[in-house]
């Protein structure tokens, strides 16, 4: 999300990179940007540099076609939005799930709470 807002104000990818690579918050970034930003100047294409495992493979298409087409900022402004929309409709189906096992769990300790009041009560009117 980062790199589209650079890229947005008009930064050069190397520029990007560089300014990544130097930012000392998120370690595994720097190291990334770092070696990405070295063999863009070997002289490899982008999308080359992203032809990894722990990149998506959607990822990878769409920025291989952005450099074709030169769509590269609007293509990680869409995937941005679909993957916002992806951990949105997770999350809601996550908390589908946990709603009732909460709603359960705090119906049976506010019987569990009345019991314990009202049973010492009850043995007392039967004891007399």
């Amino acid at each position: 999300m980062n790199m589209v807002n650079l890229l947005k104000m008009g930064l050069r990818l190397d520029e990007i990179l560089t300014i990544l690579s130097k930012q000392k918050y998120n370690k595994l970034l720097s190291i990334e940007a770092s070696r990405i930003l070295m063999e863009l100047q070997e002289g490899a294409q982008f999308f080359e540099t992203i032809q990894n495992d722990y990149y998506l493979p959607e990822l990878q298409m769409l920025i291989e076609e952005g450099e074709t087409h030169y769509t590269l900022i609007h293509n990680l402004e869409n995937y941005i939005v679909y993957l916002e929309k992806n951990r949105a409709k997770k999350t809601k189906k996550l908390l589908f799930l946990i709603q009732p096992i909460f709603y359960g769990i705090f119906g049976i300790l506010i019987i569990m709470l009345y019991m314990s009041i009202f049973m010492p009560m009850y043995q007392m009117m039967d004891s007399l």
